[in-house]
């Protein structure tokens, strides 16, 4: 009798329980039933604004299992699927963007208020790319490097079209300026997804070599091709906006934020359900950005870094004038030799990267500091083959000189471009995006002040003679000086161990 009524007992039980787990099952249906309904397209536009506070916990457990993974997988070859993939996009793009390069003196054909106002323009480019980086760099944090990517990659593609349709030398500037305020994000976005893929795999620093060799090889394939097809300028800038969407598709396709997950931003909005967008913004405000601007401002570190960046960051930035800069120095056929400084930054990447990448770290202060002093001399070399006196002595082998300095040039700047800030940055914590945006935009809006007022008021006062580039140029070397002596002391003090009785190698002695 006992044993019936316990039988009878544990059979009611059991049946509650079989009906809890049918109504968990249909709620968790529903749930994905619900999620399926906001569709791919526009979970991927605005999922961003939808992540809740319930998920905390889980994501912290898939942090930990993505740590663990990529603890596991440190044998991943360097040309993986990952690497290769955000090579191949970032080539795309700064095929994409190379395109106002070489279609400078196309276009002072066409508009003939354009050639005199080469270094504004060139200021203007570089004003875009810091002001994109200061406007869009919270925003790789926020939504997640994979949604900046493609949506910055389909904006390229708008202004390449507005650059096609400009029928003014002011609408030229201007699209210009649009051009680099939605590419100049897209390298933050690499550094964020390889920081978060490759942490504690020691595959970092491959992962950086590997998308930074990328993008110079589609700037250098780009220019000569581009080159080619000057007559039809607005073909080449259409041409450029379909390599900007070839770029987008990869991304999306192939590429996701983190190795479990399609979206990872480092610092998630938290949205409740019962908030307005207008207080969802204002919470975002408030506990994401003001925090992250705060930390990243209040570093000595990344203002060390960014402005020791400045200099490396004008040199890269050079390639806008260096058509006219061959022009009005004896040139006719200046367009496409924007070209060397990409061989010359690649050649650097290729080389001088690998060995730093294999170098202790007092090995790899002493190299940075011997590519820094390559550069300074290519740049006064630049500057004194720009005097008319010395550039008439032997034109032809003038000429080739300033390809040899060009290329120099190039070559010094690489690593400190590229590997030393996204090294840096991947100790920020869920700030890496805002910290590499705001370090390149730092550098480049110092470079863009050095290209508009100091090398454009040379150009103004000494137009078509030479010599204002010589006065540039000396001005850019100097900039390179000051910021290499910044940068060589950032690696003693953070990166090199003290010497015996605790005293540190100074830049007089590096």
């Amino acid at each position: 009798m006992l044993l019936g009524q316990l039988s009878s007992r544990k059979q009611h039980y059991q049946t509650i329980h079989d009906d809890t787990k049918d109504k968990d099952k249909l709620y968790t249906e529903s749930k994905e039933e619900k999620e399926r309904i906001m569709g791919r397209l526009s979970h991927f536009l605005f999922g961003f604004m939808y992540e809740d506070d319930d998920d905390d916990d889980d994501d912290d457990l898939e942090d930990l299992d993505d740590y663990s993974s990529s603890k596991m997988e440190s044998w991943t070859p360097l040309y993986n699927s990952l690497n290769l993939a955000l090579a191949t996009a970032i080539a795309t793009t700064a095929a994409a963007e190379s395109a106002p390069l070489t279609l400078m003196a196309a276009m002072s054909d066409q508009f003939s208020d354009l050639a005199s106002l080469s270094s504004q323009t060139a200021a203007a480019a570089v004003l875009g790319a810091a002001l994109g980086k200061f406007i869009n760099g919270p925003l790789i944090d926020l939504m997640g490097a994979r949604r900046i990517f493609v949506h910055s990659s389909l904006l390229l593609c708008l202004s390449l079209i507005f650059l096609a349709l400009s029928q003014t030398a002011i609408m030229a500037i201007v699209a210009c300026f649009l051009i680099e305020f939605t590419s100049t994000v897209q390298w933050p976005c690499i550094v964020v997804i390889l920081a978060t893929h490759y942490r504690g795999s020691g595959k970092y620093e491959g992962g950086i070599f590997v998308t930074s060799l990328g993008s110079r090889m589609g700037a250098l394939l780009a220019i000569p091709v581009y080159t080619g097809l000057l007559p039809q300028w607005r073909v080449v800038a259409l041409s450029g906006g379909w390599l900007a969407l070839v770029s987008c598709s990869i991304v999306y396709l192939y590429v996701q934020d983190a190795p479990h997950q399609l979206h990872a931003p480092q610092n998630p909005i938290a949205r409740h359900p019962q908030e307005g967008t207008f207080r969802l913004w204002m919470h975002v405000l408030e506990d994401n950005i003001v925090p992250s601007v705060r930390h990243i401002c209040a570093s000595p570190t990344f203002w060390w870094v960014a402005l020791a960046h400045a200099g490396s960051a004008t040199v890269r930035s050079s390639e806008r004038v260096l058509a006219t800069y061959f022009y009005e120095t004896g040139t006719k056929e200046s367009a496409g030799l924007a070209v060397y400084l990409s061989i010359g930054i690649t050649l650097g990447l290729v080389i001088a990267g690998n060995a730093f990448a294999s170098q202790s770290e007092r090995e790899r202060k002493h190299l940075v500091s011997r590519l820094y002093l390559a550069s300074i001399v290519a740049c006064y070399a630049l500057a004194a083959m720009a005097l008319p006196a010395i550039h008439k002595i032997a034109p032809d082998l003038m000429r080739i000189f300033q390809i040899m300095a060009v290329v120099v040039a190039g070559f010094g700047i690489a690593v400190p471009l590229y590997h030393i800030p996204s090294l840096v940055g991947a100790t920020f914590g869920c700030d890496k995006g805002m910290y590499a945006a705001y370090t390149d935009g730092v550098g480049y809006g110092l470079s863009s002040i050095v290209w508009g007022v100091i090398v454009g008021g040379s150009l103004q006062g000494h137009h078509g003679d030479g010599v204002g580039w010589a006065y540039g140029w000396a001005a850019v070397a100097l900039l390179l000086i000051l910021s290499s002596i910044l940068m060589i002391e950032f690696m003693e003090y953070h990166f090199c161990r003290p010497r015996h009785g605790g005293t540190y190698e100074t830049i007089i002695f590096a």
